[in-house]
């Protein structure tokens, strides 16, 4: 992502597809705002259902999420799931908080970021459609774990003390502090250590 050069950057809640002209209107929504700090957030679909359940029941805010929930943030603060935004402002913010080590922790901690930075937001209806693989389901039981046992817990780390305000901004190249492999999928002893520079070389082609 470190390398992206469209005016615009996206991320999602899963594999998955677009559905056909949704990113296209979001793209156009974005050019007709002439806010710098600006975003679409979208509803998604996960194994035929809304990825995160009904709007109008506050489900992609924050806060309504026992897990996320912070008093350093107000109640309307929006889910980051699934969204469009500026290129240069992802990078200025810093990108995502490389200790968490899946996705959706991660998504979270940068929507919450860039809501206290001022940026304006739009929830729009669902772009993308994704597959769901709950528990230890399929291949998904390292994601699942992660998340359990040391994202979940990291955020909430995070966004239970006050200094979680002084760091709205971070470094956007933090990634290269956690380790080029990661153990819960893959076997940290089939990379030599005489290799590691060849690793982080090879992983920074992809930039996280």
């Amino acid at each position: 992502m470190k390398k992206a050069s469209g005016r615009y950057i996206t991320w999602t809640a899963d594999d998955g597809w677009f559905l056909p002209d949704g990113l296209a209107e979001c793209i156009q929504e974005l050019d007709d705002n002439p806010l710098e700090k600006k975003c679409i957030v979208t509803q998604y679909n996960e194994g035929g259902q809304d990825g995160l359940g009904p709007v109008e029941n506050n489900m992609y805010c924050i806060n309504t999420h026992r897990d996320v929930r912070s008093s350093f943030y107000p109640d309307h603060f929006l889910v980051f799931n699934s969204v469009v935004l500026p290129t240069q402002y992802f990078h200025d913010l810093g990108g995502f908080d490389c200790r968490f080590e899946v996705c959706p922790m991660a998504f979270v901690d940068f929507g919450a970021r860039a809501q206290l930075d001022g940026i304006d937001v739009t929830l729009q209806s669902a772009i993308f459609e994704c597959t769901h693989s709950p528990g230890e389901e399929g291949d998904h039981a390292p994601i699942h774990h992660a998340q359990l046992e040391h994202d979940s817990p990291l955020y909430r780390t995070i966004w239970s003390e006050v200094s979680c305000l002084e760091r709205i901004k971070i470094d956007y190249d933090n990634w290269q502090e956690t380790t080029p492999v990661w153990g819960r999928r893959f076997d940290e002893n089939a990379f030599a250590s005489d290799n590691k520079e060849a690793i982080w070389t090879e992983q920074s082609d992809f930039e996280n």
